[in-house]
């Protein structure tokens, strides 16, 4: 009997925490790109319409080596407007610092 109304109770439970999806409205929005850059200024605006002329050239006129060119010129703009790395944290690494840091605390 007691197994009986912990699968009842389980079962129910299930029931509960499952969501409910009846009402969603699937809702799009257009999304533009917008780059936001470390370091504003003079040399900003240049680099960025730099970045503007290579993508509206036509490369298909080009030899490989010429477009390696234009993709290592690309990087290195890239590079430098976004004025350094990035640090990616996965979930479970920020769960196990977060659990580090009630543990410690």
């Amino acid at each position: 009997m007691k197994k009986l109304a912990m699968f009842i109770l389980m079962g129910l439970a299930m029931l509960i925490v499952m969501p409910s999806n009846l009402n969603a409205a699937v809702v799009t929005k257009k999304v533009t790109h917008t780059a936001v850059y470390a370091n504003e200024g003079i040399n900003t605006t240049v680099l960025i319409n730099r970045l503007e002329e290579i993508r509206a050239m036509n490369r298909s006129d080009m030899t490989t080596v010429e477009k390696r060119q234009l993709r290592q010129e690309v990087r290195a703009i890239r590079s430098n407007l976004t004025g350094g790395g990035v640090i990616y944290i996965s979930a479970g690494t920020l769960l196990l610092i977060i659990l580090l840091l009630l543990i410690l605390l």
